[in-house]
């Protein structure tokens, strides 16, 4: 397994959850909690972290798409999107 290719993705994920960890910290900000200052802390170091691993330059090129399928190919991404449709529509169909 490419070693690059796990490191950007988890990166990108550090990044996310440190945006996300701005809304308790911002929350507990607007309601004069104690814990505020926590969570930003939290936030800044871990989006630090992620934007730092998943935007380093790596040697290789990284490619994170599917760049074997040819034009006009259904790719098992598609599939999988189609069938996960499929399946979403009927579970919402049995519900109404």
């Amino acid at each position: 397994m490419n070693g690059s290719i796990i490191r950007k993705i988890l990166g990108y994920v550090l990044v996310l959850e440190g945006v996300l960890l701005l809304m308790p910290g911002l929350v507990g900000l607007y309601y004069h909690e104690e814990e505020y200052k926590t969570y930003l802390i939290c936030a800044a170091v871990t989006f630090a972290i992620g934007a730092v691993v998943a935007f380093k330059k790596t040697k290789n090129k990284v490619y994170l798409g599917m760049n074997w399928a040819q034009e006009n190919q259904v790719i098992p991404l598609d599939e999988a999107m189609i069938s996960g449709l499929c399946f979403l529509c009927l579970v919402l169909f049995r519900l109404f």
